[in-house]
């Protein structure tokens, strides 16, 4: 493998809340870098403005967003949002309007035991099943077209533009998780990088990855502190991002909020401190979103760190919690709750406002 270039940042961060107290304002302030991109003004700007386009709701009556938990779109933004509750995938057009619901719960050829999340590659979606370790293949119009077995769980998948998939297995009887790239046509798993698992299940490190419209591969292991690889299509790491970070100890207020009307488990699958973050975004602007564990310690609002795809450190934004986020097509996609505490769909536009390095 090729020696690693490491960037190390170390961040000061000055907040300036802007509007922090109305909740409908979904980038709540921006923080920018310290010195580590000089061509940018050390003053508080807006890293991000978005603009309310649409939202997806259950007022037509024709289908019911239970619990909807995933959000895709295909090469004509037509938006797919699977429901975990209803284990089927409503699918809308590029303005809202709803079009048809692919899958449906069961066992039998094309039906869906425990689905865990879908992707879409090229004119597939591919749904991971977690009852029975199968993909599941459908056409874009609903068409059940095939299925197989798998020898892991496969999670987080997603496709490239070219086809390639990719997902990340938890290897129980070795402990081991694995970022992999899924063959399709032969079913066989390459591994591009792995982490012993421990038993702090919550709270701790996991593996966490996005994929750039350039091919790129960003990927987060969080056993050496926050750390950020970048890989490029041959799978060889190009870039490394390291970002100090603030440890912070899991409180037990926030751990009976995580399990409220839930029994706790052994202490000994609960981490003592946060990992370094939580997930990593991609978006087709070429930008690094890392989503942080802030996001626990408030009810409302998410902090995410932004980068460029060469490593270069943005700012920090601050963003209304969301269950899921989608970055593409120059929109944001998010899942939210009305006022009524209903699922709803909303669709930004997005505009960055990053000077370029």
């Amino acid at each position: 493998m090729d020696k690693f270039k490491l960037i190390s940042l170390s961040v000061i961060i000055l907040i300036v809340l802007n509007n922090s107290k109305n909740i409908n304002t979904p980038v709540y302030s921006a923080m920018p870098p310290t010195g580590l991109i000089e061509k940018q003004k050390a003053k508080p700007e807006s890293l991000l403005e978005l603009k309310d386009e649409f939202q997806i709701n259950n007022s037509s009556g024709k289908y019911i967003l239970n619990r909807p938990t995933q959000i895709l779109i295909d090469k004509n933004s037509n938006i797919y949002v699977f429901d975990r509750k209803e284990l089927d995938i409503k699918v809308f057009d590029k303005s809202g309007q709803y079009r048809n619901t692919i899958g449906r719960p069961g066992l039998g050829p094309g039906e869906l035991d425990g689905a865990a999340e879908f992707f879409i590659s090229k004119n597939e979606i591919g749904i991971s099943c977690s009852g029975r370790r199968q993909l599941i293949y459908y056409s874009l119009e609903g068409k059940y077209l095939r299925s197989h077995m798998v020898p892991h769980l496969i999670l987080q998948m997603r496709a490239d533009d070219e086809g390639n998939i990719y997902g990340i297995i938890h290897n129980l009887p070795k402990k081991v998780e694995q970022l992999v790239h899924y063959n399709s046509s032969n079913g066989r798993l390459t591994t591009i990088s792995n982490r012993r698992m421990s038993e702090e299940i919550f709270f701790g490190a996991s593996m966490s990855y996005g994929i750039l419209s350039n091919g790129q591969i960003v990927f987060g292991n969080q056993d050496n502190g926050y750390l950020i690889s970048i890989f490029d299509k041959t799978e060889k790491a190009k870039v490394i991002i390291k970002k100090d970070y603030k440890k912070t100890k899991v409180s037990d207020e926030v751990i009976k909020k995580a399990f409220k009307n839930r029994q706790l488990p052994d202490k000994n699958f609960m981490a003592e401190y946060y990992a370094p973050f939580y997930k990593i975004y991609a978006s087709e602007d070429g930008i690094i979103l890392v989503e942080r564990h802030d996001r626990i310690l408030s009810n409302e609002i998410n902090h995410f760190d932004i980068f460029r795809n060469q490593g270069e450190y943005c700012g920090d934004i601050i963003i209304k919690r969301s269950l899921e986020y989608l970055w593409a097509n120059k929109k944001l996609y998010m899942i939210e709750e009305d006022n009524e505490g209903l699922p709803i769909i909303k669709v930004y536009s997005v505009k960055w406002n990053i000077a370029n390095s």
